[in-house]
């Protein structure tokens, strides 16, 4: 039986990857080898539909396709239009396929949301979430789910390693100080001042493809050439080595490894995150001076 895996880099950012053969893939294989960054257009999603609605396909309930959904971080840190994640959960819903949410980076305040599917609207039928529910960094991770999917019997759950009582204290004490804070409003205001500035960076570096991201989860992608987008995994590397330098610590990520990632603490002030921003773009104007 074939089956698809959609992966929505929602910082975008989607990618895909199948086990399929045949030409009606081939938008999606351009995707897949990154020949394309926008795969959010109404064809990609009339493509969809229509190999999961074919007889021929494989799909059955039985052995349901996953779709997964998330605002990407390592992926490449790519925003998916405000329509495609609206139109997935319409069909989810039209063939009865369940729409997971992957919110284990972008959970929890990270994209100005306490969720980043709150973002497109949409409700998930399940839902992964880590990292930032360990509070001050407790190990940590939870699945939530629609009531009509929970087929655990009493006791069920139960395991050796399940159930850490400090980390839950830890991060039953994370969120209420996330919701006490307004850490997600906080988060969007000052990620929006961040973007702002990285976009006029973009406009006047020529090595910088595009600035994105919401909230505390943006990326610079560097490129050799403005036009084509073709990326530059060693000038991505460089920025990284003079931003060290400079006093500033950046990741960098990415399908090509091209992107600077920026996830700081949720509790950043405006004078560091100000700071950080013209470190970076400090050490991009250095490095175009000798390339």
């Amino acid at each position: 039986m074939n089956k698809i895996r959609v992966v929505l880099d929602t910082n975008v950012l989607v990618s895909a990857f199948i086990k399929y053969g045949g030409n009606e893939w081939r938008i999606l294989r351009k995707a897949i080898l990154g020949e394309i960054i926008l795969i959010t257009s109404d064809e990609i999603i009339e493509e969809f539909e229509s190999v999961i609605s074919r007889p021929k396909f494989g799909y059955s309930k039985e052995r349901v396709n996953e779709m997964k959904n998330f605002i990407t971080s390592a992926s490449r840190t790519v925003v998916p239009d405000e329509r495609f994640i609206p139109k997935l959960r319409e069909i989810c819903d039209r063939y009865e396929i369940l729409f997971i949410d992957d919110e284990i980076q972008a959970g929890f305040c990270r994209t100005g949301k306490m969720f980043a599917c709150e973002h497109f609207g949409v409700v998930p039928d399940i839902m992964t979430m880590s990292k930032a529910l360990g509070g001050v960094g407790f190990p940590i991770s939870a699945i939530a789910y629609k009531q009509e999917l929970d087929t655990f019997p009493p006791g069920k759950h139960i395991g050796t390693f399940r159930g850490n009582m400090i980390a839950y204290a830890g991060g039953a004490a994370g969120i209420q100080f996330m919701l006490k804070n307004e850490l997600a409003n906080y988060a969007l205001e000052l990620g929006n001042m961040m973007l702002t500035m990285l976009s006029e960076l973009e406009q006047e570096s020529k090595i910088i493809g595009e600035a994105r991201g919401k909230g505390l989860m943006l990326g610079v992608e560097f490129v050799r050439d403005k036009a084509t987008k073709e990326p530059a995994p060693e000038l991505a590397s460089k920025v990284r080595t003079l931003c060290h330098q400079n006093g500033l610590c950046i990741e960098i990520g990415g399908h090509y490894f091209n992107v600077a990632r920026f996830l700081p603490p949720l509790i950043i002030t405006e004078k560091l995150a100000r700071k950080g921003i013209e470190i970076f773009a400090e050490s991009v104007k250095e490095l175009e001076k000798v390339i």
